[in-house]
This record gives C-alpha cells, sequence and structure tokens, in this order.
C-alpha cells in the first residue's frame, strides 16, 4: 500500500478511535404533562381562562427541595421535564374544563414544586392567585388565594408528575366551587365613571 493511500486510513482510524473516548451521548429527558382531560369531569363556570407564573416558574425543569438538607435549595430532576411550562400546563388542563360561558379567569400560578420532608417522604404544592371577571360586570373582580399540597406515590419525578396530575384536579374542583359560592351572592359591579 502506497503512503498517499495510507494516510487517509490512518486518519480515519484515528478519528473513530477519538469518537470512542468521548462520554457516550445521554437520552434525551423523559417529557410529562397533566394529562390532556380531568379524570373527573365537573361543569366549570369559567369561558375563558388565562395563567400566568413567578418568573422562577417559568422553566419547564421538574422543581424540588430537600427540605430535610437544604431547604432553601431549589433543585431541578436531570431526566425529567415537562413537556411545556407548568403555567402553559394548567392552562390547558383549566381550558378543558371551561364551560364556554360564565367567569372569565385569570390565575397567576406561585408554587409548583415537589418537597422532601425525608428521603422517602415527599409532596407536592400548588400555588396559586385566582381572579375572576364576573358576567356582565366586567369592573368587578372576585379574587383567592390556594395552596393545595398532595403527597406524591412514590419519592422521584415519576410520582411528582402524578402527584400534580391529580393536584390539578382537586385545583379546578376548588375553583368551581369558589365561583359557585361567589355566583350565588349579589354582584357588586362598580360603577361606569
Amino acid at each position: 500500500m502506497r503512503l498517499s493511500n495510507a494516510l487517509p486510513c490512518f486518519a480515519c482510524a484515528l478519528a473513530m478511535q477519538a469518537c470512542s473516548l468521548l462520554t457516550p451521548h445521554e437520552a434525551p429527558p423523559a417529557l410529562h404533562d397533566l394529562g390532556s382531560r380531568a379524570s373527573v369531569q365537573i361543569p366549570a363556570y369559567w369561558s375563558t381562562v388565562t395563567v400566568d407564573a413567578a418568573d422562577w416558574l417559568e422553566d419547564e425543569r421538574i422543581h424540588y427541595r430537600l427540605r430535610y438538607v437544604d431547604p432553601t435549595r431549589v433543585r431541578f430532576y436531570a431526566h425529567h421535564r415537562w413537556l411545556a411550562v407548568p403555567s402553559s400546563l394548567l392552562a390547558q388542563r383549566l381550558a378543558v374544563a371551561g364551560s364556554g360561558h360564565g367567569y372569565r379567569l385569570h390565575v397567576t400560578l406561585v408554587e409548583f414544586e415537589q418537597i422532601f420532608n425525608g428521603p422517602k417522604d415527599a409532596k407536592v404544592i400548588l400555588g396559586f392567585l385566582a381572579e375572576a371577571d364576573r358576567p356582565g360586570c366586567a369592573q368587578s373582580k372576585d379574587g383567592r388565594m390556594f395552596r393545595l399540597t398532595r403527597p406524591t406515590p412514590s419519592a422521584d419525578a415519576p410520582g411528582a408528575v402524578v402527584a400534580f396530575a391529580t393536584l390539578i384536579d382537586e385545583a379546578t374542583s376548588s375553583l368551581v366551587k369558589w365561583l359557585a359560592e361567589s355566583s350565588a351572592q349579589p354582584a357588586r359591579c362598580a360603577e361606569k365613571l
């Protein structure tokens, strides 16, 4: 074999050897959502819904805290992600539950994370401010803070996802109950200026 023919073969072999020294490519993270439909269908009181979130929650990573080790440190699962930011996932679930008439609902997400009180003791927390414009009363808003928690079936990311999906159903039920109570009260519409 001539030297001019051997050099390309040698360069190719060297390149293949170098590739084998690199770390193997990691599998992409598992993507999770909250399910497309609530497990319990209930008539909702809102016609439209918007959801926004605190800046630190506009992230697809699944947040958790080890309260028993370092309660102020926020951590993230390396191999699990939300399919979209939590505010988008929540908006999608609440929109599906809407009845097409009634209140205009606005939700501001302030808590959405998994908390570990011990290595095998985990729960998820969902906190949000809900504001609703009463039908036919554009100048009047009703508002309420909600904070819901639920133990996770396992102390890991899949356990957090399952618990959050159930917690969103509970949040939807809580919103419906709140707006049902609110709609039973006489409207206090602000006079137009």
